[in-house]
Formats: C-alpha cells, sequence, structure tokens
C-alpha cells in the first residue's frame, strides 16, 4: 500500500470507497458506469478530433492540388503500420493494469518494466526506418512524378514522417495507461489536443503560402504535434506514478513481452488487412479518385470510432468481469456494443447520403469531385462488417485470445491485398472496397464470433 503521506493518496482513497481502486472520481457510479463516462469523453474528443482531420482536407486540397493531397493521403496513411512499433506493448500493459487494479496491487513498478522494451523498440525502428525509408518513399511515388511535390520531395521526406509515427506511437502507450486505470477520459483529452495543434499548424502553414516544399511543410505540420503530445503524456504518467522512484522488474518486464509480441502480431496482421487501400491506390487509381476516397473514409473515421470508442472503454471492463467470472457482464457489454454500433453505422450513413453534396462543397470546395450514393453505400456495408468483428475481436483480446488471429488474419491478408489489388484496376475505388468486404465475409465475419462463444461457455465451465 503506498503511504498516506504521497501526494494525491487523499483522491486515490476517495476513489477506493467510491467506485474501485481507481484514480476517477465518478459520482453516484451505479448510476453512470466508469467504461460509460470513458466511452461519453472519447465520442466527444472524436467529434472534435475528426472535425479537425476534416477541415484539414479543406485547407490542403486547394494549396497542394488534386495531385499533391493524394500524396499527401498515401504518406499519412502510413500512420497505421508506424503505429505497429510498439509491437503490442500498449495492449499488454492496459491488460496488466486491468488485473492489477482488480487485485489492488500497485502499478508503478508495472508501468516502469516498459522502459527497456520501449528503448529496444525505438532503436530497433529508427534504424529500420533509415534503411528502408528511402525506397518505401521511391515505391509509393513512383506513379505520381507527374505531380510536382512528388518531383520535389527530399529522399528523406517519407523517413521524416515515420519518425513522428514512431514517437507518437512509443509515447503514446502512455494512452494505454489511462484506459487501464479507467482514466481514459485523459487520453480522449491528449487525442483532441493533437488534432487541434496539428490543424493549427497546417492553417498556418496555408496562410504562409510558403513557395516551395509544400507537401513537406503540409506533413511536418501535421505530423509533429502528435508526437509532442504524445510525449507530454507521457511526462503525466511518468510523475503521476513518480517513476523516477520505481525500479525495473524484469520479470514483469518478460511477461509483459510474453504477451506483447502476440498482440504485436496481431496487429501486424491486422494492418496487412486494413492498411494496404492507400498502398494499392497508390499503385492502380489516378489522385481524384484517391482524394474521393479520403474524403469519406475521414466523414466514416467519425462514424466509426463513435462505435470503437465504447468498445475501447468495456476492454478494461471486460478484463475484470472475466477476472471476476461475471460473464452475463461481458455478454451484455457485447450485445450493446452490437446494438449500439450498428446503430450509429446505419444512421450515419443515411445521413452522409442525403447531404452528400453539402459534405464535397464543404470539404472539396471547388475541385468538383462528387461523393455518390453507391460509393457511399459501399463503405456503409463495409464499416457494419468492421463494427461486427471488432466487437468480438475486442472481447477476445481482453482476455488475451490471441490464437485464433494467427490462424485465419494471414488468410484474410492475402485476400484482401489480393482482391483490392486486381478489382481496383477493374472497378476503380468500388474494387478496394469490394476487396476489403470480400476479405471480412471469407474469414473474420463467421470465425471470432464461434471463438467468442467458445471463450464464453469455457469460462463459465471453470467458475
Amino acid at each position: 500500500m503506498r503511504s498516506l503521506k504521497r501526494p494525491g493518496i487523499e483522491r486515490e482513497v476517495f476513489d477506493i470507497r467510491s467506485m474501485d481502486q481507481g484514480n476517477v472520481r465518478v459520482l453516484n457510479p451505479p448510476l453512470i458506469p466508469a467504461h460509460v463516462l470513458v466511452a461519453a469523453s472519447a465520442w466527444a474528443s472524436r467529434i472534435v478530433a475528426a472535425a479537425a482531420q476534416l477541415l484539414v482536407i479543406r485547407a490542403l486540397l486547394p494549396y497542394l492540388g488534386a495531385s499533391g493531397y493524394a500524396l499527401f493521403s498515401v504518406v499519412t496513411s502510413l500512420a497505421t503500420w508506424f503505429a505497429l512499433v510498439e509491437f503490442g506493448v500498449g495492449y499488454s500493459l492496459q491488460n496488466r493494469i486491468s488485473m492489477s487494479r482488480a487485485a489492488g496491487s500497485e502499478r508503478d513498478v508495472l508501468i516502469r518494466s516498459t522502459f527497456p522494451l520501449l528503448g529496444g523498440l525505438f532503436a530497433i525502428s529508427v534504424l529500420v526506418l533509415a534503411i528502408a525509408g528511402p525506397a518505401l518513399q521511391h515505391f509509393l511515388f513512383r506513379r505520381m512524378t507527374d505531380a510536382p511535390a512528388a518531383a520535389g520531395a527530399p529522399s528523406y521526406a517519407v523517413a521524416a514522417v515515420g519518425l513522428a509515427y514512431i514517437i507518437t506511437s512509443l509515447a503514446g502507450i502512455s494512452y494505454k495507461v489511462f484506459y487501464g486505470e479507467m482514466r481514459g477520459y485523459l487520453s480522449n483529452f491528449y487525442v483532441v489536443a493533437a488534432n487541434v495543434l496539428g490543424l493549427l499548424s497546417v492553417l498556418a502553414v496555408r496562410a504562409l503560402e510558403l513557395p516551395s516544399h509544400q507537401l513537406e511543410w503540409a506533413l511536418a505540420a501535421w505530423t509533429l504535434p502528435p508526437a509532442i503530445v504524445a510525449l507530454a503524456a507521457a511526462g503525466h504518467v511518468y510523475n503521476w506514478h513518480r517513476l523516477s522512484r520505481a525500479r525495473v522488474n524484469w520479470d514483469f518486464t518478460r511477461q509483459l513481452w510474453s504477451r506483447a509480441w502476440r498482440f504485436g502480431g496481431c496487429a501486424l496482421l491486422m494492418a496487412a488487412v486494413l492498411g494496404v487501400d492507400y498502398v494499392v491506390m497508390s499503385q492502380t487509381l489516378p489522385a481524384d479518385q484517391i482524394v474521393r476516397y479520403n474524403a469519406i473514409a475521414k466523414v466514416y473515421g467519425l462514424i466509426f470510432f463513435i462505435c470503437t470508442a465504447l468498445l475501447q472503454a468495456t476492454w478494461p471492463v471486460c478484463a475484470e468481469a472475466f477476472g471476476r467470472g461475471d460473464i452475463a457482464l461481458v455478454r451484455k457489454l457485447t450485445r450493446d456494443g452490437l446494438l449500439a454500433g450498428c446503430g450509429v453505422v446505419i444512421v450515419g450513413t443515411l445521413v452522409l447520403m442525403i447531404s452528400r453534396n453539402a459534405v464535397s462543397a464543404a470539404l472539396l470546395g471547388d475541385h468538383h469531385i462528387d461523393l455518390p450514393v453507391a460509393l457511399i453505400a459501399a463503405f456503409g456495408g463495409y464499416f457494419l462488417l468492421r463494427v461486427w468483428t471488432d466487437a468480438f475481436a475486442t472481447i477476445l483480446m481482453s482476455r488475451d485470445r490471441l490464437r485464433i488471429f494467427y490462424l485465419y488474419v494471414p488468410f484474410q491478408a492475402a485476400i484482401s491485398a489480393a482482391a483490392q489489388f486486381v478489382l481496383s484496376r477493374r472497378f476503380g475505388l468500388y474494387g478496394i472496397l469490394a476487396g476489403l468486404i470480400v476479405s471480412f465475409l471469407c474469414t473474420s465475419v463467421w470465425v471470432l464470433p464461434l471463438e467468442y462463444l467458445r471463450l464464453c461457455r469455457s469460462a463459465e465451465v471453470s467458475t
């Protein structure tokens, strides 16, 4: 038990009495569950963050032109891949923190024990980036050499963006710490700050009308603020837990890594499914179609986050419920998440169909890039499948049930990449979405629910 003289312990004692052993002061907890409060803050933060991302389209499209903005979209889409550099340490730590909370154990040494892992991952990631960065940039830009932004870009542009994303990913593990401690509202605050600062930086670059290296300035303005904010969040965790006084427990480090690499492997496989769309488009589609895809995807990013925010907030709740043997609560959270998520996607799709002309005018200005109803419907169908599969995947990962992902995701990744490449050459953007949908229907749509049912039954038997 921590000394009662330690600053901030009074708040923790209050929280133990009022709710559980977390650091969140919540009145009337039976009426407002902690995961609902976290989800509500996530929804509010995502609205602000999504608005910032949508405004970036309007700010940069006239500045960079369609071809330049298509390059910007392709490069920033690499965030999905650079997020893998933490290799599952964040989710492993989040689950371990949830178990420690349930048992009333300390978390300071546990968090400090991630430092050797983070240091090693940073060194390896930077080394790989320095070697592969120029070749990656050449591959992504080779079909867009007619764009002035591509022709004038230095060979290290993608590597510089990658470094910013590496820092964001590794320092952003602090966000998982907040979620594990039921203080996810802090994560949401930092996410808002990152997006708002990024938007302000982009607007500043736009206002300056810099005559050269527009793409590089735009990329720096959008990618550096999240890295700085993630470092600030890491400093917050460091000071709150007095990590300067904690020592590394190498047993904890080994335990975290033994679970982390499984999460990291799953994330790598899922990135192979979900993160190849822009890579494929850079090789098969013209710039205006990439811009159209990006605009609709940004809108659906907001719609889908409203769904995933609740799932993310229920992750630690499910982890603790499994620890207590409360399978009824797990089933209820799954059912509620599915109903809410599907409802949000359906309503959002209908609203976007009705207001598509206004959305196009607001995001794309005078570039006259339409948003067809059929394309919006295809996005809606795809994201309904995402809600269905993500709900079950979240429950399985909260229990460290990861083996199933290694069994089916490689097949889904192969189907996704091949189908997107072949179908996009014939059907354009519709081929990209068709490839994604086919990969889900062939695998995760039915595999994950079956594994979820097996997990719940085995948990009920063990209790």
